[in-house]
């Protein structure tokens, strides 16, 4: 699907809303008072992302790559200590120092590996 420059800055924006709400849901009264697993809440947050996908894909089609199951490795392990840390630091440290560290990565690996130009 080829998309406008404006449309990749609002799904920037929608990103920013989804993302940046997830751990919102850890710090509610049940969800503490409850003691759930990190693994369990990591598997519920797979569960969603799963379904939310199959209503995507009724209006793309299926492509299968292998940078798919790469990108899983990687961000589950992290959500998994995402949720940890927001139990033990709260969720405004928690997210502010992953997001920081990440915009520092995400910048090496796009301007060092992958030799990429901003686009403004």
């Amino acid at each position: 699907v080829m998309v406008s420059s404006g449309g990749g800055y609002a799904f920037v924006v929608g990103a920013m809303v989804f993302f940046g709400s997830f751990g919102v849901f850890l710090k509610t009264k049940r969800v503490e008072q409850a003691h759930v697993n990190p693994l369990v809440m990591q598997g519920y947050m797979c569960l969603g992302i799963l379904l939310s996908s199959l209503l995507v894909l009724t209006y793309n089609t299926f492509f299968f790559t292998f940078w798919g199951i790469i990108a899983a490795s990687i961000w589950v392990p992290f959500n998994i200590l995402a949720i940890v840390a927001i139990r033990l630091i709260g969720l405004s440290v928690a997210q502010g120092l992953w997001s920081g560290m990440t915009i520092l990565v995400s910048f090496l690996w796009g301007s060092t590996v992958f030799a990429s130009e901003d686009k403004v």
